[in-house]
């Protein structure tokens, strides 16, 4: 018969709870002496970041071994599909060929050497007719030989030469173009000696048989007709102008 519980039961069942565990307090046993190790409470009192930093690192480790283990599952998937594709379309090649008729299996086929093992006696000589016919051949194909022949092609050529003159502008011509034609000879006695020089010491020539051949003509000319112009500094106002003109030609759209 189950039991009921009455509104009596229902309403004396804490105070019921509470003298139990008053009864298992006082039937306990006292505790005699309660003791501390200094150094696990002083390492667990200073060790909360290093807990924390500890808990971090291995939340990361654990998250890249999944992250590996991830990519593995991956690859071996993708190897058994790509196995799958290559077998399908191998059966499917087979069909097509066995279709046409030039599929041939491999138990079908007949083995290569039936016979027993034989002493090897080394190659057999090339018959004569195989050697001439081989000769002929050769001396018949039209092949390009290795070695290059040198041909000389000999022809009659004319070559006219025509007098250059000089030209009469050439002063005005060379001051447009900013040219300083007072160097020139200076120039080419500079190349002229540096190309002697050269030829000297690869033995080519001598300082005896190069010689000068510049003239002065335009250099002397030219140094008649320019006059020295003496220095002078710029003006205050001078120097505003350069300075304006120079700004407007920096700026100008």
């Amino acid at each position: 018969m189950a039991k009921v519980n009455t509104n009596s039961n229902v309403l004396t069942r804490g105070l019921k709870y509470k003298n139990s565990k008053n009864k298992q307090k006082k039937n306990a046993k006292p505790v005699e002496e309660v003791t501390f190790d200094k150094s696990q409470r002083l390492e667990y009192l200073t060790g909360f970041h290093k807990r924390k930093l500890e808990r971090q690192k291995n939340a990361q480790n654990f998250l890249k071994e999944q992250a590996r283990l991830l990519k593995i599952e991956e690859r071996r998937k993708l190897k058994f599909e790509r196995e799958e594709t290559v077998q399908k379309q191998l059966k499917e090649m087979k069909e097509k060929m066995k279709e046409i008729g030039d599929y041939k299996d491999s138990s079908d086929e007949e083995p290569i050497y039936t016979g027993e093992d034989e002493e090897w006696k080394g190659f057999s000589k090339p018959e004569e007719a195989t050697v001439e016919a081989l000769q002929s051949s050769d001396s018949e194909l039209d092949y390009k030989p290795i070695l290059k022949k040198q041909t000389v092609y000999e022809d009659n050529t004319e070559v006219r030469t025509e007098s250059i003159e000089t030209n009469d502008n050439f002063e005005f011509l060379a001051k447009i173009n900013r040219v300083d034609i007072k160097k020139n000879d200076d120039i080419l006695n500079k190349s002229i000696k540096r190309a002697s020089d050269y030829a000297n010491f690869m033995g080519m020539g001598s300082k005896d048989d190069v010689k000068l051949i510049a003239k002065k003509p335009y250099a002397e000319q030219a140094s008649k007709n320019s006059k020295k112009k003496k220095f002078r500094y710029l003006t205050k106002n001078e120097r505003k102008d350069n300075q304006y003109k120079a700004y407007k030609n920096k700026h100008r759209k």
